[in-house]
């Protein structure tokens, strides 16, 4: 991560803010690899043992999904690192593929259409659907995902104090 500051929006920035920017880049798309992987299988879990909660469930993706379209402003793209969007952008047409198929609703994925990013999300997808599903496989499915994002080695694993 150390290579964006020299280049795009931050080499515009005072050396301070740059490095907060950066900063915050890192934590909200690291927080979007270890959330989203897992949420849709929490997401899916629920769909299948819960099947009254789909109404709800439809209801607060839906929102979601909504939220996630900010990101697809062009002046979001030009500010933010190309590394970071893609990653981002990729795992936002990700949730909405994986609910396009979900509920049957493919105009989900319509926004991303228009991006270059709607063939990652695919990949994310097979990878969500190869790693096994049960928990124990949740550092393995994040791994994975960020293999496919170009993230290896932005984030190290801090072992549970239990298994350590």
């Amino acid at each position: 991560m150390e290579r964006l500051a020299s280049k795009g929006p931050l080499s515009r920035l005072p050396a301070e803010a740059a490095r907060q920017l950066q900063e915050n880049w890192l934590n909200g798309i690291l927080t979007q690899l270890r959330s989203y992987p897992i949420g849709l299988r929490v997401d899916a879990w629920i769909a299948e043992e819960f099947p009254s909660l789909k109404t709800q469930q439809l209801a607060s993706t839906t929102w979601q999904l909504q939220q996630n379209l900010a990101v697809l402003r062009p002046e979001i793209a030009q500010l933010t690192a190309e590394e970071i969007y893609r990653a981002s952008v990729g795992m936002n047409a990700a949730l909405a593929a994986f609910w396009a198929e979900a509920v049957g609703q493919p105009q989900l994925t319509l926004p991303y259409k228009a991006t270059k990013y709607l063939g990652l999300a695919g990949q994310l997808l097979e990878v969500f659907r190869t790693v096994p599903k049960e928990p124990a496989h949740d550092q393995e499915l994040v791994d994975a995902w960020a293999d496919q994002l170009g993230m290896r080695g932005w984030y190290a694993w801090i072992p549970h104090p239990e298994t350590a």
